[in-house]
């Protein structure tokens, strides 16, 4: 399944493993992807405004009122009420958005009750109210309003936008050097230009360009990210793919209107793209089925590049997990450094340079490091008495899972390790693997180990099943609009092992794809299942790339078996033979439920 599970590379990097739907069953999402958001770049700033900043922009008054833009979108603590929001600098003002208000809701920021409170903690002297015909007095703030400033407060947002008078008119020294007759209001200052002819004889004061000063007199503010507008149309593209196409339509037990509500303000207002991204990820875990999943554009590339074996970094080449209360090895890169060193699969890291490891989740930041310098871990072997002391050198490591196969030791028997489905050919490579084996000599029988299988791609699930079943039903998808059959296919399977029995190993790791695979050869009686119940987690993911290179790995299916009424999910897999032990603590060649199938197998 497609989880923040399993293994740890020596990278930071989430191996995500999952049921996903073949390609030519993926369905497009039915969000409504914007169009790229209409921005504006002004040469004579070099800033860029788009989304709603743009648009409010626009609507108000543009470079006469509000001037041009003078900063990237930031996200900053408001002064006034102690909250995030999401703002961008202009001349004469600050944007802020305001989801509450609606999709495009932008206002200005109190920038004249900060100034005004700055400048004139007593009140400003010399004030004078204007008592023009027609002339307005605001109870809330005692202050008058008339003539100029109040032909121009009405024509440009009122109350809205500039907000209450602070003063009456009177007379302030300009930056210039000029005496102006000023009037101070909640979000602006109007200053009176009469050597301008109208409709430019009052102008907003320059606060946004004070303001910015004031706030960053060394440095430009941290830009934000994604553009407000990106960021709002990758989250309605999230919210709108689970309301119209998520399998469990009660949501389980979320309000996704609500959701939706409670969901765009903090989003927007994300310090950065990794918080964002971090946000939106946490968002689909709400859901809490265990598969889903949102991927940002890094995951998605590393995603896509070990499905297709092409993952690269620099490391030693190891998978980890925390298992049994220890951090271990689960599987070894082949060819990589620490297969080079002699590193074995469930082998223990006690420590790395010295430094106890307690959790898999510090083995990246702790074993990562540049290729070509060296890293020392502690490990501790299962059957050995002592930890032993392993220094490698780091290299450049293709992460790729590789499907095995290998005699157990004085026996016919084959041992396959499949440790996912989520690698294109996997299945062409177990094939591989088995004839090669078999080239070797007979084999009475297959011991297939899917303890450590997290799942992986319908196709691969379906061409493993050929390989041991020839054509026949493979179980149901439930979906939306009805049920679809699974098929496997005809034709593949393996000569040297038609007829032969065969032991499939399970454990409460064995997940989505492996479980189903584990119920259909048990339902057919091609296989007996030895171990523990598999995880119960057998939904159906389909992806949806989104906007900015982030996709979407959303449940739209159930699972029945191949009777067509039994689900697996929350239940699992039950074993034929149950069998709950540490096979882990054991050598490979002592792997007690390893023996016991092929005990099992020889009819012992």
């Amino acid at each position: 399944m497609r989880i923040r599970r399993l293994f740890t590379l020596a990278m930071p990097v989430l191996i995500l493993l999952t049921l996903i739907a073949p390609a030519s069953h993926a369905q497009p999402s039915a969000a409504p992807h914007a169009a790229p958001s209409e921005q504006t770049t002004f040469p004579q700033t070099g800033i860029t405004a788009s989304g709603p900043f743009l648009h409010y922009w626009q609507g108000h008054g543009g470079l006469t009122q509000q001037g041009y833009p003078i900063s990237a979108e930031t996200v900053e603590t408001s002064t006034t009420d102690g909250k995030p929001y999401r703002v961008q600098y202009f001349e004469r003002a600050v944007f802020e958005y305001h989801p509450e208000i609606g999709a495009d809701g932008v206002l200005l920021s109190l920038l004249g009750v900060t100034a005004y409170h700055q400048k004139y903690p007593s009140g400003a002297p010399g004030q004078t109210a204007n008592h023009a015909a027609g002339s307005t007095l605001f109870p809330p703030t005692g202050r008058r309003l008339g003539g100029l400033f109040q032909q121009y407060w009405q024509a440009h947002g009122g109350l809205a936008q500039q907000g209450y008078p602070l003063s009456d008119e009177f007379i302030e020294m300009a930056a210039d050097g000029k005496a102006r007759t000023v009037q101070y209001f909640e979000r602006a200052v109007f200053e009176r230009h009469p050597e301008n002819p109208p409709p430019y004889n009052v102008l907003l004061a320059r606060l946004g360009a004070s303001d910015l000063t004031a706030h960053y007199a060394t440095a430009a503010p941290p830009a934000a990210g994604l553009p407000l507008q990106d960021r709002l149309d990758l989250f309605e593209a999230v919210w709108q793919t689970v309301h119209d196409q998520y399998i469990y339509r009660d949501y389980r037990g979320l309000n996704w209107d609500a959701i939706h509500h409670d969901e765009r303000g903090p989003l927007a207002t994300a310090r950065d793209d990794t918080a964002f991204y971090e946000q939106l990820a946490n968002l689909i875990d709400k859901l809490g089925d265990r598969h889903s999943a949102f991927l940002n554009p890094d995951q998605v590339k590393e995603d896509d590049a070990m499905q297709q074996g092409t993952l690269h970094f620099s490391g030693i080449g190891v998978f980890s997990q925390d298992l049994g209360g220890k951090v271990r090895v689960v599987a070894v890169v082949p060819g990589g450094p620490a297969d080079g060193a002699g590193i074995h699969a469930f082998d223990v890291i006690q420590a790395v340079n010295g430094t106890p490891l307690l959790h898999g989740a510090d083995a990246p930041h702790l074993i990562r490091g540049p290729a070509g310098t060296t890293v020392t871990l502690t490990i501790m072997r299962p059957g050995e008495t002592a930890p032993r002391t392993i220094t490698i050198t780091r290299a450049d490591v293709t992460f790729a899972l590789h499907a095995t196969a290998r005699r157990v030791p004085g026996t016919n028997v084959a041992y396959l390790d499949l440790p996912t489905f989520d690698t294109f050919s996997i299945s062409d490579e177990a094939a591989a693997a088995l004839n090669a084996l078999a080239a070797t000599g007979p084999l009475d029988g297959v011991v297939i180990d899917l303890r450590q299988n997290g799942g992986g791609l319908i196709s691969e699930l379906n061409a493993m099943l050929g390989l041991f079943i020839d054509g026949g039903n493979a179980g149901y998808e439930l979906l939306l609009d009805g049920r679809r059959a699974n098929r496997i296919p005809s034709g593949r399977v393996l000569p040297a092992l038609r007829g032969k029995p065969a032991v499939v190993l399970t454990s409460n790791a064995s997940e989505s794809a492996s479980e189903r695979f584990a119920s259909v050869m048990q339902d057919t009686h091609r296989a007996i299942t030895l171990g523990t119940t598999t995880a119960g987690n057998t939904e159906t993911v389909y992806p949806h790339d989104l906007p900015q290179g982030a996709r979407l790995m959303l449940a739209q299916a159930t699972y029945l078996r191949i009777d067509g009424k039994t689900s697996i999910e929350d239940k699992g897999v039950v074993p034929d033979i149950p069998l709950d032990v540490p096979w882990y603590e054991s050598p490979p060649a002592a792997d007690p439920q390893i023996l016991a199938a092929v005990a099992h197998i020889q009819g012992k």
